[in-house]
Formats: structure tokens, C-alpha cells, sequence
């Protein structure tokens, strides 16, 4: 019942109604009878106002925020990027698929060595202002 109720607006019943005359007035200059003209004119109407309807429910589901969720980062892969110098001595960067997105961030690492492009690390926490915390994927498995 809710989807006939979401057909009921002002653009959905002026469309119905144009579609509704505009078949009917076909139907007649095709010599069809008065009822099959009110039939095929309702059923082309009720498919517009439905159409109508769908296009609405459309552009109300684009009003969904895609603000991405950093804490959604916690405990997944990344490649380095740029170096991450050893100990906390300076910031590097990764790249992270986050919510169906490639994304770069600046990260930090307290370990000893430092991570060099193209390694594999996994994201153990966000700092603030979106800082990475990270460590090699082979020290997180071990």
C-alpha cells in the first residue's frame, strides 16, 4: 500500500493525467471505443504515475551521506606509499580501500624498522587528524 501512496503527489497525478488524455485522445483518432479509450488512457496513467513515483524514490536515496568512517580502517590492509620512517621519527603515506574507495592517508609506525613503499601493513589505530597507526602485515600475523 505504501508504494500507491508514494504515486500520489502533485508531479505524479499531473502526469498521469496528461498521459491519461494523450492515450485516450490516441485511442479515439484510432477509432477505438469510448471504454477501451478510458481503459488503455487508465492503465497508461497508472504506469506513468508509477514511473514518477520510482524517479522519486531514486533521487531520495541519493541524499544518503557517504562520509567515510576512518574507524572503519582499524585492523585492514594498506600498501605504503611514500616510506614511513622507523619509531614514530615522521610521517609516510598509505593507500587503503575504505567503503569501496581507494584512499591515501599520512601514517606513522613505532617500530624499529622503517615500512618502505609497497609493503603490505595493517592499520591498528587512527590518530588524531586521520594519522594512520601502522605495523608490517608480517609483524600483525606473527
Amino acid at each position: 500500500m505504501t508504494w500507491a501512496m508514494g504515486m500520489l503527489n502533485f508531479q505524479g497525478i499531473v502526469a498521469g493525467l496528461t498521459v491519461f488524455g494523450l492515450v485516450g485522445l490516441a485511442a479515439s483518432a484510432a477509432k477505438q471505443s469510448g471504454s477501451d479509450a478510458v481503459e488503455l488512457g487508465t492503465a497508461a496513467a497508472t504506469v506513468m504515475m508509477a514511473l514518477i513515483s520510482g524517479m522519486f524514490s531514486m533521487m531520495t536515496d541519493l541524499e544518503k551521506d557517504g562520509t567515510v568512517d576512518l574507524q572503519q580502517a582499524i585492523g585492514k590492509l594498506a600498501t605504503v606509499y611514500l616510506s614511513i620512517p622507523k619509531e614514530n621519527h615522521g610521517q609516510g603515506k598509505i593507500t587503503i580501500s575504505l567503503q569501496q574507495r581507494s584512499m591515501e592517508f599520512p601514517a606513522v609506525t613505532c617500530q624499529d624498522k622503517p615500512l618502505t613503499t609497497g609493503q603490505m601493513v595493517m592499520v591498528v589505530a587512527v590518530l588524531h587528524a586521520g594519522i594512520m597507526l601502522v605495523v608490517s602485515a608480517e609483524q600483525s600475523t606473527a
